[in-house]
């Protein structure tokens, strides 16, 4: 009776581990085996189960045992624990055992489909991590769907040069600038200012970036727009953004961008916007000179006659 042979060697203690691994692959015990496996919390153990590859040999078709059992574990054994300590070690099991795809189908299993652990950080952030490096057409769903995760830190692996994601990175930066993400609203905005440099240092999409500071309305979303425009030359856009920013920290660069480009019209605002918090003779004189370019003489005396 192999069913009685797999309790007695399971009452071993682990000294007929081996013997009860035969006797699972033996007769087709391997939801006996997968719960074993998950209780025991034994690296070594599973690794003699998972790393069918004698070394040195190539990797060749799959071991249909092995692809049984890992069912087991996958649609059975691991979901109905309640253990966090047995999920934890099952889950570096896979690691160890270098197995994406079927890590993945796991994670799946427990995070997304109801357990005791579908909240759990660690296990978000492996499942995307781990759809990251193996399946990155699954990130972004789980973006969606996964609400506690480390945000930054998954947001900076996607838009890394090594994965490139940059809709994922955008969509999750987006997501966590939220109320219902984050709560503090400073913390907000330096997600939104996150997000725009998405958009304009790695997709250089600066009419979509333009759209979400529209929405978004954050000086400092303004400002790092302005900043992306004028470094891709397009000042009379950059001077709008600056602007609407209230930001005047890069007037030297305005000013030298919009003579280049002859818009004296469009510069105008700016230094008038400019000399509210700063005090400089350059803002002045640039002033001055706009009129002047501009043939706005009647502004030009009375800027002149005043304090300046």
């Amino acid at each position: 009776d192999p069913q009685l042979a797999f309790i007695a060697y399971k009452k071993g203690a682990g000294e007929c581990d081996d013997q009860l691994i035969q006797v699972s692959h033996t007769h087709g015990l391997y939801r006996d085996l997968a719960k074993y496996l998950v209780e025991r919390q034994d690296l070594d153990l599973w690794a003699k189960v998972l790393n069918k590859e004698t070394e040195g040999e190539e990797k060749t078709e799959e071991d249909p045992q092995r692809r049984q059992l890992i069912d087991q574990i996958v649609e059975w054994a691991l979901p109905e624990s309640t253990n966090a300590d047995e999920v934890s070690v099952t889950v570096k099991a896979f690691m160890a055992a270098d197995l994406p795809g079927e890590l993945i189908v796991l994670l799946e299993r427990i995070v997304l489909q109801g357990s005791d652990f579908s909240d759990n950080k660690n296990l978000q952030n492996l499942l995307i991590l781990t759809a990251i490096r193996a399946d990155s057409t699954r990130v972004a769903g789980y973006i969606d769907q996964l609400d506690n995760f480390d945000a930054k830190d998954i947001a900076l692996i996607c838009v890394s040069e090594s994965h490139m994601l940059y809709e994922e990175g955008y969509s999750i930066y987006v997501k966590f600038s939220k109320p219902e993400y984050t709560q503090d609203k400073d913390d907000q905005v330096e997600m939104q200012v996150l997000a725009i440099g998405v958009l304009v240092d790695y997709m250089k999409d600066l009419d979509r970036a333009k759209t979400y500071a529209t929405q978004c309305d954050e000086k400092p979303v303004w400002s790092k727009l302005g900043q992306a425009q004028l470094e891709e030359k397009f000042p009379a856009d950059a001077i709008e953004s600056f602007i609407a920013a209230e930001d005047a920290s890069e007037y030297i660069k305005v000013c030298d961008a919009a003579n280049e480009g002859e818009i004296w019209t469009e510069l105008i605002p700016y230094l008038k916007m400019a000399r509210k918090s700063l005090q400089e003779n350059l803002i002045d004189t640039e002033l001055i000179y706009a009129y002047a370019k501009t043939g706005n003489l009647t502004d030009l005396e009375v800027f002149v006659n005043g304090p300046n």
